[in-house]
Formats: structure tokens, sequence, C-alpha cells
């Protein structure tokens, strides 16, 4: 068979499309018409189910995706953690103070030394 006519597979399911549609439209309706904002007494805050109802279903399809991109993002936050540099600094001020010390030390035994 020909590539040309092979049929491709969608990677998302009928159910998927049917989503990012409603969330696609609910959009464009709630900012091309504004007044829609408003609650309607038979269907409730329309926002809703323009736009949170689909999303909430999304991430309700998705979520194993999600939860494995939070787990990563949390893995590598803790892992690009930097050691403050405060301690950094006090152990070199430390190695300074020791040699400091040794070579005032030293000039002391050298002047007791020659008088």
């Amino acid at each position: 068979m020909n590539r040309a006519f092979a049929i491709r597979q969608h990677p998302f399911s009928t159910a998927e499309l049917v989503l990012w549609l409603w969330l696609a439209l609910g959009l464009a309706v709630l900012t091309a018409a504004p007044a829609l904002l408003a609650v309607d007494p038979t269907l409730g805050w329309l926002p809703f189910w323009l736009v949170v109802a689909p999303a909430f279903d999304l991430a309700l399809l998705h979520r194993e995706r999600l939860m494995a991109a939070a787990r990563g993002f949390l893995v590598g936050a803790r892992r690009h953690h930097r050691p403050a540099r405060q301690a950094r600094r006090l152990r070199h001020r430390r190695r300074a103070r020791a040699a400091v010390a040794a070579m005032l030390s030293r000039r002391a035994r050298v002047r007791a030394a020659h008088p």
C-alpha cells in the first residue's frame, strides 16, 4: 500500500478531541460575549460549563502524565538545591585564620631565635 494513502491514526481519543474543542469554543465564546459571565437560572455559572468543566475533565484524563510531571519537577528542584554559600565562607575563613596564625607563630619563633 502506498504511504500517501495510509490512514493516519490520531494520537488523541474521540473524548479528548471533544473536550479540547469544547474548551477552545468555550474560551472563544466567553471572550466574544462577556455577557455570558453571568449566572444562568437553568445552567448555573456558565464559565464553569464552558471552560472549567472541560479543563477538569482533561486533567482527569491525563492525571498520570500530570503526576509524573509534578514528580519530576519536585525531584529536579530537590537535586538542584545548592548549599548555602555562608558555610563555604566560614570554612575558607577558618583556613585563612589558621594560615595567618601559623605565619605569626613562625615570625615569633624566628624573632625569638635571632634576637
